[in-house]
């Protein structure tokens, strides 16, 4: 039930244990900012039905002494509905309105964050906590404040090539009357080659326990992306999702775009 963006939300760039050195590597120019702002696209589409969720989000992400991240990712949802062939129903509709909010923290004890896309939010112990501003009503947020706890770690396989390990758990609480009560422990070991011009290639399986109906999910995605050294940057993610999230239901596709600005030394 993780929103699948990265920065966002979910599902962003994977990076792991010599991150700091890799960052000096490639030069103060790229990926040793501070502060990085985002735009990201994101398209769901559901296997067995025709709602199309089209989101346009904006995030922001700060560092502290390179122990400590945070960031914040909210944005504008589009959600589509069409009539199936063998429905009465002939007219398309469309819900308009605010996503939920997803603010994240995280804490590295060997100081190796700063806000490079690549560094995911599951590297060192991290939270995430998903604010429901979305119109539930509308079919947009999940009608409830979703907590996950994890912890991740990185090990160098070989020269620009890492893997991240990584496990959570997270949960609903104040739930209201349309949100489904949601209980997943997960874990994933995405890998990662990333050059020192910036240019970065990851595959994040992740598998999941769901709680509440005991059952095993799993996951995928594919990133590649590419950071400038004026500190423009951008990424291109697509996966598949299993478990059920805030913007999706079982057997998903996203798509996702990112543009990046990191600044700051």
């Amino acid at each position: 039930m993780r929103y699948v963006w990265t920065p966002v939300f979910a599902l962003s760039a994977f990076f792991a244990a010599s991150v700091a050195c890799a960052d000096d590597d490639a030069g103060d120019d790229i990926g040793g900012g501070k502060h990085r702002i985002d735009i990201t696209y994101l398209d769901v589409e559901t296997f067995d039905t025709n709602v199309v969720s089209n989101f346009v989000l904006f995030g922001y992400t700060e560092t502290f002494a390179s122990s400590i991240r945070v960031g914040i990712l909210s944005g504008i949802v589009f959600v589509s509905d069409s009539p199936s062939p063998d429905s009465a129903e002939t007219q398309k509709t469309t819900d308009v309105g605010l996503s939920d909010t997803i603010l994240t923290f995280q804490y590295d004890f060997s100081q190796r964050l700063t806000a490079s896309p690549w560094i995911p939010d599951t590297l060192g112990m991290n939270a995430q906590l998903i604010v429901p501003t979305g119109d539930e009503d509308g079919g947009i947020g999940i009608d409830s404040w979703l907590l996950s706890l994890g912890a991740g770690w990185g090990i160098n396989l070989f020269k620009d090539i890492w893997i991240q390990p990584a496990v959570g758990y997270e949960f609903t609480f104040s739930e209201g009357s349309t949100a489904t009560p949601s209980r997943l422990a997960y874990a994933s070991m995405p890998i990662i080659w990333r050059s020192p011009s910036g240019f970065w290639i990851g595959y994040a399986p992740t598998i999941s326990y769901d709680l509440e109906k005991s059952e095993w999910l799993d996951d995928g995605s594919l990133t590649i992306g590419k950071m400038f050294r004026n500190g423009l940057g951008l990424s291109l993610d697509y996966g598949t999702q299993d478990r059920v999230g805030p913007v999706s239901t079982p057997d998903d596709a996203q798509l996702v775009i990112n543009f990046y600005y990191q600044f700051g030394n």
